[in-house]
């Protein structure tokens, strides 16, 4: 497997320059584009340009922003050309999200048979419960299909050779190639802090304090939530068109305490179901309280997780250890690390530029993908986690 990238900056977009740099590729099997560019008419122009002069095999999508060997880019292109001994076909999918088992039977027709799915959604983020619905029950059907992928955003949108879709999965599907598949996150207890968070104010609906302060302040200082993510959350909250997070975790009750079941069982040492009911869950933040997952007397001490940069960068030092040996490499994280674990790019950067052969990391909102043999009623949409699909 060898892979090149391209980079465009915003100002300097150019379909011609994407058009030789892939046709200059020998033995090209497919592209895979990445868009961080801000302005969705741009990106659109782009891929409809692109289209109309290519029949290449291709799939591209929007994502937060993207690593690579040569830096962080937050308002550009990346074409990747993948080349090799192997066999590729690309598909799209539309999501019925009012029958989405007929949107399941669509994508386990392509699917049946392959060993590998690079797979992009193009849906409201939402409706990601809907989404990830679909994929466990592909991924019980094809339980030896690796998947790995990501949601698309910004811009909800795929491109394929067949056209540019919206509420849409396209997923590319490789047969011959040799891969690893790794996912790392850093959650977990922080065993040695010393510090004592206790709820010093609550009702039935929310906790007002944690050790005597505002409890929103101080649950901005124990998870190392950076100011601007804070005033982000805040701003969602008086909107009026914000999502109401309560609400919509109950509309989800499907996949919801089988995720959060098996996300801490996995990563907090195999709790119990009685230890998990004791996890305190932050649904809601608001200005002067927390909403949360259930009622939490005056008296409760908190347990701290892991959250300190430093530990959260560490991740990024075990991928790039595990993975020393490799041809390419494509790297799905997750685009609210940095945010909730009060980390900078250019940290991440530094860690991941010691990989020495080529690899793209694309930065979004929904992690898609688990480990083979796939075992029912596991999720494939994981957050604040980093996907590596390694190939050999």
């Amino acid at each position: 497997m060898e892979l090149k990238i391209l980079i465009q900056d915003k100002d300097k977009i150019d379909v011609n320059k994407t058009l030789k740099f892939i046709q200059k590729c020998n033995n090209r099997k497919f592209v895979l584009i990445y868009s961080s560019l801000k302005d969705e008419i741009m990106r659109l122009n782009f891929f409809s340009k692109l289209l109309e002069e290519s029949s290449e095999e291709l799939l591209g999508c929007g994502v937060s922003s993207f690593i690579t060997n040569t830096g962080y880019y937050s308002n550009h292109l990346a074409v990747c050309v993948f080349s090799g001994e192997f066999e590729v076909e690309i598909h799209n999918t539309p999501i019925e999200y009012e029958n989405i088992e007929e949107t399941v039977n669509r994508i386990n027709e392509k699917i049946s048979g392959h060993e590998l799915s690079i797979l992009h959604s193009a849906n409201q983020f939402k409706d990601n419960y809907v989404l990830d619905k679909i994929l466990r029950r592909v991924q019980e059907k094809n339980p030896k299909t690796q998947i790995v992928g990501g949601v698309t955003s910004p811009g909800m949108s795929v491109a394929t050779k067949e056209g540019i879709f919206n509420d849409n999965i396209a997923y590319i599907l490789i047969k011959k190639a040799e891969f690893n598949f790794k996912i790392e996150s850093g959650f977990g207890i922080d065993e040695h802090s010393t510090h004592e968070f206790r709820i010093t104010k609550s009702d039935e609906d929310a906790v007002y304090e944690i050790n005597g302060r505002n409890a929103a302040k101080e649950y901005q200082k124990i998870q190392h939530v950076r100011d601007y993510m804070y005033n982000q959350m805040m701003n969602m909250v008086s909107r009026e068109d914000a999502i109401n997070l309560p609400q919509y975790f109950q509309k989800a009750n499907e996949i919801l305490f089988d995720a959060i079941s098996k996300a801490y069982k996995d990563l907090l040492a195999n709790k119990t179901r009685n230890d998990l009911l004791n996890l305190f869950v932050v649904t809601q933040i608001e200005e002067k309280k927390l909403r949360v997952n259930k009622w939490w007397p005056e008296g409760t001490t908190l347990k701290k997780t892991v959250t300190e940069p430093e530990k959260q960068l560490a991740v990024y030092d075990r991928l790039v250890r595990k993975h020393r040996k490799g041809e390419a490499m494509i790297l799905i994280d997750c685009a609210m690390r940095l945010f909730y674990y009060n980390y900078q790019t250019d940290d991440a950067y530094n860690r991941l530029k010691k990989i020495k052969y080529p690899f793209i990391a694309p930065q979004v909102y929904g992690e898609i993908g688990n480990y083979t043999p796939y075992h029912p009623k596991e999720n494939i949409i994981h957050n604040c986690v980093i996907k590596a699909l390694v190939f050999k």
